[in-house]
């Protein structure tokens, strides 16, 4: 509600926090902010360490979380229908590392928020758990090919919307 947090329990040692928005990157409703370490650290290697003393509370270790970026589009089937409930997956660039991930609506439009900067590939995959009538579909990474190997790479920045990122899904073979 207000934002305040407390952690009890803790061994007297050192750590390094990560702030993360409820439900982040749309595997639910997170909002279109992003995750964050301890004094606006991106990574955790930039991130700085907390040490917690035994007996003694440790106060004053709070994050400001910023909006992120945004992946928007359409997805429909080859005849050009627009399809519900495919699931819209972002990796990290070459990875399976998934860093966000959200569903197309009832109008077939989808917006994948709170992404930090960096460099992304796109899923769309109609036979996910959310319908698996969409079997019937293939998968497809950005920009209409097959595999992730193929696809193109998206460069997203805090605070920009990458809009048009569409994708037309084609019956398996």
């Amino acid at each position: 509600a207000g934002g305040n947090y407390e952690v009890v329990g803790l061994a007297a040692t050192t750590y390094d926090v990560e702030f993360v928005p409820a439900c982040y990157g749309n595997f639910g409703n997170g909002g279109n902010v992003t995750p964050q370490w301890r004094k606006g650290a991106t990574t955790e290697a930039h991130a700085t360490a907390v040490t917690v003393k035994a007996g003694a509370d440790t106060t004053g270790i709070s994050a400001a979380l910023t909006g992120g970026g945004q992946i928007a589009g359409t997805v429909e089937n080859s005849s050009g229908a627009t399809l519900a409930g495919v699931e819209v997956t972002v990796t990290a660039k070459g990875t399976s590392t998934v860093v966000a991930l959200t569903f197309s609506g009832a109008a077939g439009n989808y917006t994948v928020t709170g992404l930090p900067t960096g460099t992304y590939d796109v899923e769309f995959n109609a036979g996910s758990a959310a319908d698996p009538g969409y079997s019937v579909y293939a998968t497809q990474w950005w920009k209409a090919v097959a595999s992730q190997a193929q696809a193109t790479a998206l460069s997203v920045t805090v605070g920009k919307t990458i809009a048009g990122i569409n994708s037309s899904l084609p019956l398996r073979s």
